[in-house]
């Protein structure tokens, strides 16, 4: 599911706000009312702006890149990636998942 997401950069807020957002956002996009989707990709849109600046710092904005650099670290060694990845969160997109009740 995190394939389909982005990495953000949201250092002021706490990753569980983040995560609160994120299922806000995507509750909205699954609704059935036409005003309400809309409320929720353009907050899910805003969200995702925030990409850019991880792919400034990191090169890419994709969590499996993220992934593949953790694994190439034994985990005694992944302390300071951690570090200067302190304020990066994973936003999922509709597409991460299969069924809109997964969200609920």
């Amino acid at each position: 599911a995190a394939a389909q997401g982005v990495m953000v950069w949201l250092p002021d807020l706490h990753p569980s706000t983040v995560v609160a957002l994120n299922r806000r956002s995507l509750q909205e996009v699954f609704s059935n009312d036409k005003f309400r989707v809309r409320r929720g990709r353009e907050a899910l849109s805003a969200l995702m702006q925030n990409r850019l600046a991880v792919e400034d710092k990191f090169r890419s904005f994709r969590p499996a890149d993220f992934a593949d650099v953790f694994r190439r670290y034994p985990p005694s060694g992944r302390s300071p990636l951690r570090e200067k990845m302190n304020g990066i969160a994973l936003i999922l997109t509709p597409d991460s998942f299969i069924k809109k009740e997964y969200v609920d």
